[in-house]
């Protein structure tokens, strides 16, 4: 479908009732019209469709992730220029989680333009997790040099992740340094699950050995 097929299509849409059907079927549209110019079609929903902007992994926050894969200046330039706002920091979380695996360094400071929350703990997961896989020294540089709360404690994760089935006691002690309780906890547990399954005897053992975990855990991952 060409650019003026889209165009007609998005015109009669316009005309009809707006129910979900009919939403749904718009984005569709503008969705298609990204593949060929990313910064009209989101323009379109930034005017025409504020629902797009909502969410982490909204229409809108999709959209720009795959125009920075593809043109990260570009889309990186358009989302500066958004108003400040939740859809803004949207897009900018996908962008930095797109950029993250070609371009880490540019990824992380995006994080500057990011409040702390969602948005700002998303990208921070996603540079984490495609930085580990592409260059994990420089990431757990990069780790080292985050402040300390949830925000870190998600990348850390994110982080130990990938590096389990390489690295499993490197993950463990990553994941040790995670400073919410219950997070550290749980992720320290499936570290040691998956380390089981891959190396029962040497897990065993740091599962004997370690004071991150409590015994009534030790003896919950190692059956007794």
């Amino acid at each position: 479908m060409g650019g003026n097929d889209l165009t007609a299509a998005l015109a009669w849409l316009e005309s009809v009732p707006a129910d979900e059907a009919t939403k749904e079927a718009r984005r569709n549209a503008v969705n298609r019209w990204a593949e060929f110019n990313p910064r009209a079609a989101a323009e379109y929903f930034v005017k025409n469709d504020p629902e797009a902007g909502q969410g982490i992994d909204g229409t809108l926050a999709r959209l720009a992730g795959n125009w920075a894969r593809s043109d990260a200046e570009g889309a990186l330039s358009w989302a500066r220029g958004l108003a400040d706002g939740v859809p803004k920091n949207n897009v900018l979380s996908q962008i930095a989680s797109a950029i993250a695996a070609s371009d880490p360094s540019q990824a992380s400071a995006i994080l500057d333009l990011l409040p702390e929350g969602g948005a700002r703990a998303n990208a921070l997961r996603g540079i984490s997790q495609q930085w580990a896989q592409s260059d994990p020294v420089k990431a757990a540089q990069w780790l080292e040099h985050l402040p300390a709360g949830a925000s870190r404690d998600g990348a850390v994760s994110a982080f130990a992740h990938v590096l389990v089935d390489a690295d499993p006691e490197g993950a463990a002690a990553w994941a040790s340094t995670i400073g919410d309780a219950a997070a550290r906890t749980e992720e320290l547990e499936r570290i040691a699950r998956r380390w089981l399954q891959n190396n029962r005897i040497a897990a065993s053992t740091w599962i004997q050995s370690t004071t991150a975990l409590a015994e009534d855990r030790q003896r919950k991952l190692l059956g007794q």
